[in-house]
């Protein structure tokens, strides 16, 4: 009966050892996925960045380059008011 008791005791731990390396293995599979995901993540973020930054360029650009458009129609419009008031 005592053999019976330690071989069944045997067999349970040996159940249980499987169990935990099927769970570990699953977690280290998990853990895989989520560090790729991650990866991809940290990615796109920075390729993000880069586009916000990009894009915060050509914005400043366009705010120089209207400015200047408006300094230009301004000193049209002063010569335009200029030749206008010398021939009146």
């Amino acid at each position: 009966a005592l053999m019976d008791i330690l071989q069944q005791d045997r067999r349970e731990a040996l159940d249980q050892r499987q169990e935990l390396c099927d769970i570990i293995s699953r977690l280290q599979g998990e853990l895989q996925g989520t560090e790729e995901d991650w990866d991809k993540l940290v990615s796109q973020s920075e390729h993000l960045k880069l586009k916000e930054r990009t894009l915060q360029l050509d914005w400043e650009t366009e705010q120089k380059r209207s400015l200047s458009y408006f300094n230009q129609i301004m000193e049209l419009e002063k010569e335009r008011d200029q030749v206008s008031a010398a021939t009146h």
